[in-house]
């Protein structure tokens, strides 16, 4: 019987630089015991420009998956259809689509996983900010993303003023998000092995096992305030001020008896429509 594959999926708009960073982070990221590795691409994504596919990576084997926002007919995401995957595969990179809603994905990969014996590593947002900075009424759609995130990854950052990107860092632990922020200079992290550290950081709460999350309290949601922090360049760490980041309203536990709270980004109303509605994305 193979071993269950470590996955790590990497979220982001077309053009963002997604592939390009797949060498740094197989060769950099990766021990000895975590190789061979497949990368698999949405069919239907454009490969050209920032996002072509790298090719001479030893250890790795690449292909493409179809995937389609649709629904079975008991009203359950349909699950992506994933190649079989070489049984020498010990981790996988599975791209998502880069325009579209990002939520149809999470459910279709979250179905799939399910039935798949893998395992979920860490969920990546690499955020275009070139895109987010000249087209600030696409917020919500990165802000979904990060979501569903354990690591955001600062790219496309040329010629963009210090304090916006400063801003941006910030924000995630203002938002007392606890997962981690990297910079990317020329294709790579610093890192690397540190992004693909296989440890829960995301707010959604989708894949965690149902025991632990009725275990779970707003004051022990994933890590403390005081944990929350922005990796930077030069293996710096920036760790946020608590005091900072405190609300002024008294934090309370849910009743023992209470069911976990209905994830407001994947909620739908009576008619099946989502309640939070996402923007679309200019092209990069």
């Amino acid at each position: 019987m193979s071993l269950p594959i470590n996955i790590f999926v990497i979220l982001g708009p077309s053009g963002s630089g997604r592939r390009a960073l797949l060498p740094n982070l197989v060769r950099d990221g990766l021990g000895d015991g975590e190789l061979p590795a497949a990368i698999l691409v949405w069919s239907g994504e454009p490969d050209h420009g920032p996002d072509s596919v790298p090719r001479g990576l030893a250890n790795t084997w690449f292909a493409t998956y179809d995937f389609a926002p649709a629904k079975t007919a008991e009203g359950l995401p349909v699950p992506l259809a994933v190649p079989v995957l070489p049984e020498a595969t010990r981790t996988l990179f599975l791209l998502a689509p880069g325009s579209g809603d990002p939520r149809d994905f999470i459910e279709a990969f979250h179905a799939w996983l399910a039935t798949s014996g893998h395992e979920l590593g860490r969920i990546l947002l690499n955020s275009h900010c070139r895109l987010l900075h000249d087209h600030p009424e696409t917020a919500t759609w990165f802000e979904c993303c990060a979501h569903f995130a354990d690591v955001v990854l600062l790219n496309q950052r040329q010629d963009i003023n210090s304090k916006w990107i400063r801003e941006y860092e910030l924000s995630f632990g203002k938002k007392r998000m606890p997962l981690l922020v990297f910079f990317v200079k020329k294709d790579r992290l610093d890192r690397a092995d540190l992004a693909l550290m296989p440890q829960a950081r995301r707010m959604c709460l989708l894949f965690d096992p149902v025991e632990e999350i009725e275990d779970l309290t707003i004051e022990t949601s994933r890590a403390p305030v005081s944990e929350c922090k922005a990796v930077i360049d030069d293996d710096t760490e920036f760790d946020f001020d608590p005091a900072e980041l405190e609300d002024d309203g008294d934090e309370t536990s849910p009743a023992e008896d209470e069911e976990p709270a209905e994830d407001e980004w994947l909620a739908r109303d009576s008619r099946g429509i989502r309640k939070v509605s996402l923007p679309e994305l200019p092209k990069a």
